[in-house]
């Protein structure tokens, strides 16, 4: 269980800071155009695939430990850290680019 908070905790801090390092690229260039868009939904897109551990999670770093047992705390402790990293300036966003559409609406 130890092992699945710690690797949870830790590719939750690594997984948020790379949103958050997204999240500024989204904000700081707006208006590059689709390819920069593109750019960025694949790099989101591919979070999970570092998440669910890809090649190096199953190889001999954690083969003494069993999968049953690791999972739900990694899952967990992952989220809560995603989460704690990124949701406030995930929804401060989201409300930015609310206001902006409002404004270009209004005008």
């Amino acid at each position: 269980m130890g092992v699945g908070l710690a690797l949870g905790f830790l590719i939750g801090i690594i997984s948020g800071t790379v949103f958050l390092l997204l999240l500024k690229t989204a904000v700081s260039a707006p208006d590059k155009g689709a390819s920069s868009i593109v750019t960025l939904t694949v790099a989101l897109l591919a979070m999970p695939t570092f998440w669910f551990g890809g090649p190096w999670l199953t190889t001999k770093l954690l083969e003494p430990v069993q999968v049953q047992d690791l999972i739900n705390p990694y899952v967990g402790s992952l989220a809560v850290t995603f989460s704690i990293i990124s949701l406030y300036p995930a929804a401060r966003w989201i409300i930015q680019v609310g206001e902006d559409f409002g404004k270009r609406r209004g005008e």
